[in-house]
């Protein structure tokens, strides 16, 4: 693939663990925006074209695994582990009302007239909730296979579209009847489905596979094999030429649609990439990670592969060094593509690379001292240059001691200087070769994980293994609720106690009183 260097993508930090969900808003007067879900239980809403922190919601008590915002970006939704869905006013930060479930809520979408909210998860129920009417009691659709994990509406909110964590295929449901009028078949869970911006295709991600459908005729319209996982997927909205895929190998990469082709590739994520979403006009997307920040990144023009391999770590002056690291790095990932690639091969490459990038820039760092001529590393010269007549190149003057000082102020003044430039350069180098090599350990993962898709027991080894760590998930929650719920209980409990306490303390104290007045009443009776 060809290099191209392209703009830095925005960084957004401020989520403290995993980004699980983003959702842009379509283009209002003000612009458009980004809301993003995480596990730090605190949805977070953004400037969708610069990445600027608007605003935090803050209310939910466990992990947040969905969010999305209204066509006017008025009003936000978000859907949780603390079985609760919450309705927000985005432009204050302030809920609007919480709609309490019985069970963890994976996924959350506005209808396109923004009068129902849809929602589902671990109940295995879909539920319809009437925003003019937030009190009244929800529309239950309980024909779900399993636990919901994505959930979206189509053909002016007269279809929804689920799909389940526990079992393949997307479903499609009738609103007025509640019941399935097609089943997209897949052969793993869908983890993302996404409704393009006209209304024309149904994106779809299961398993290490991207698929496309007719949302008016459910027919599969594409579909793409990738190398290792894939967690989500996007359809470029303007022209719908390009869609972008991320999952387990940390990168975010860009396809053509008509033949598939990759042709770009974005690197930054030092995680998992969990969701991907294209922005309202096409011109950017965001990414969403492990690693708990969003980043930004430009859509480059058509037939121009985009690259993002140096954008963080290519410095002035390194040009050439970067242009040979990079060919080395290709032709080494081409020769070992011939070969079958085991755990020994890859430790063997992994520091032939090592090596190799080493020794390529051994000079670098001595740029400033060499010749201009040929190029060879000369010694710096801290001489003074005298002719026959005297000094010629230095204000030596003449006093020798007078000279002598000088030139040593001159010599350690340069020293001082390049020891400097020196020690700057040599951190540039580090932070750079350091990028480089965690560039060939991300090779060699996800080669490892390619050789571990292609077999059918590893993969569904993997398959129970993900679920049962989303179980675990599932019962840490659960476990922090009920501890939370302890110390609720444990605090009551004391209460009450001291409460009894005193209760008693009083009765023995009236018993005394009317005692002694029973005994004075005795004795003025015998009297």
């Amino acid at each position: 693939m060809d290099k191209k260097k392209v703009v830095a993508p925005l960084v957004c930090h401020g989520h403290s663990r995993p980004v699980v969900d983003l959702s842009y808003s379509p283009i209002t007067p003000d612009g458009f925006f980004l809301i993003s879900a995480s596990k730090d239980s605190t949805p977070m809403l953004r400037n969708g074209e610069t990445g600027d922190w608007i605003g935090t919601f803050e209310g939910h008590k466990g992990a947040v695994w969905s969010c999305c915002l209204d066509k006017h970006a008025i009003r936000a939704a978000s859907a949780s582990a603390d079985f609760s869905a919450k309705l927000w006013d985005a432009l204050t930060g302030d809920v609007l009302h919480s709609f309490d479930h019985k069970h963890i809520v994976r996924a959350c979408s506005f209808s396109e007239d923004m009068q129902l909210l849809l929602t589902g998860g671990f109940e295995k129920i879909l539920r319809i909730f009437d925003l003019n009417r937030p009190d009244a009691s929800p529309r239950e659709i309980d024909s779900s296979p399993g636990s919901v994990r994505t959930v979206a509406w189509l053909h002016s909110d007269q279809t929804i579209l689920s799909s389940s964590g526990d079992a393949g295929g997307l479903r499609l449901w009738d609103v007025r009847s509640g019941k399935i009028v097609q089943i997209l078949e897949t052969k793993f869970p869908v983890t993302s489905a996404e409704v393009s911006q006209d209304g024309r295709y149904i994106t779809t991600a299961d398993g290490s596979s991207v698929k496309f459908w007719d949302a008016n005729h459910f027919g599969l319209v594409k579909s793409y094999d990738l190398p290792c996982k894939v967690e989500s997927a996007s359809l470029e909205p303007k022209f719908g030429n390009r869609f972008i895929a991320g999952g387990e190998d940390m990168w975010v990469h860009v396809f053509d649609f008509h033949t598939g082709e990759e042709i770009g590739c974005n690197k930054g994520h030092h995680g998992p990439v969990h969701c991907l979403r294209f922005s309202p006009g096409g011109e950017s997307y965001a990414s969403g990670s492990e690693d708990g920040t969003i980043r930004i990144w430009q859509l480059g023009p058509l037939g121009q592969n985009e690259d993002n391999s140096t954008a963080n770590g290519s410095k002035d002056g390194v040009g050439e060094v970067t242009q040979k690291i990079d060919e080395l790095a290709v032709s080494e990932a081409k020769k070992t593509e011939e070969t079958q690639v085991d755990g020994v091969e890859e430790k063997v490459f992994a520091n032939e690379i090592k090596l190799k990038l080493l020794r390529v820039g051994d000079n670098y760092v001595h740029r400033l001292i060499q010749s201009k001529t040929d190029g060879k590393l000369v010694e710096l010269n801290h001489h003074c240059n005298h002719d026959n007549d005297g000094c010629c190149s230095c204000e030596c003057g003449t006093d020798p001691g007078f000279s002598e000082t000088i030139l040593n102020s001159k010599v350690e003044a340069i020293v001082n200087e390049y020891n400097e430039l020196l020690t700057s350069q040599l951190e540039d180098q580090k932070m750079y070769f350091e990028s480089l090599l965690q560039e060939v350990e991300e090779e060699v993962l996800r080669r490892l994980l390619r050789k571990l898709y292609q077999n059918p027991r590893l993969m569904k080894l993997k398959v129970r293994l993900d679920k049962c760590i989303e179980e675990k998930k599932f019962l840490d929650d659960i476990n922090d609720n009920l501890t939370r719920n302890k110390e609720i209980w444990e605090a009551k409990i004391l209460e009450i106690e001291e409460r009894e306490k005193r209760a008693l303390k009083m009765k023995d104290e009236k018993m005394l009183e009317l005692e002694e007045q029973i005994g004075t009443l005795m004795a003025s009776i015998e009297t």
